[in-house]
């Protein structure tokens, strides 16, 4: 996966070692525990926050570059985000998509939990997908 930031392209790749070492699967789950539990924006502020944390971390692991922080990760998204501001398909639970999918495309995690990893796709994908809808709606 690759990510086009001020004309640089970033790769984000989960291979074992970063899966293994910084323990990704368990940061995607929670994170994705973290999206399905919100109901309510506006009483959610600082789920929202601890989602937007969360989604820093496991890019800037993702990234694999030495002495990368995740207040740099930040900033890289803060700038892809300011970039892309105008176009709809990119979006926090865009890229958290974009993020479980490399996970289902790790050849080595998914042979090793096929079922798992692409039921955490699945729902992802939903979530965004009513996401758009809703906001059509409005």
């Amino acid at each position: 996966m690759v990510l086009t930031i001020d004309n640089t392209d970033y790769k984000i790749h989960y291979g074992y070692k970063v899966v293994a070492k910084y323990g990704i699967l368990k940061k995607v789950s929670d994170l994705q525990e973290t999206i399905n539990n919100i109901s309510n924006v506006s009483e959610n502020i600082e789920v929202i926050a601890d989602i937007l944390n969360q989604l820093a971390e496991i890019v800037c692991v993702g990234l694999d570059i030495d002495g990368l922080t995740d207040e740099d990760t930040m900033d890289l998204l803060e700038t892809y985000f300011s970039e892309n501001k105008d176009n709809d398909n990119v979006s926090v639970l865009g890229l958290f998509g974009e993020i479980i999918n490399e996970l289902v495309n790790n050849d080595f995690l998914a042979k090793m939990f096929p079922k798992e990893i692409k039921q955490i796709a699945q729902e992802t994908a939903q979530k965004q997908t009513a996401k758009k809808t809703t906001k059509k709606k409005n």
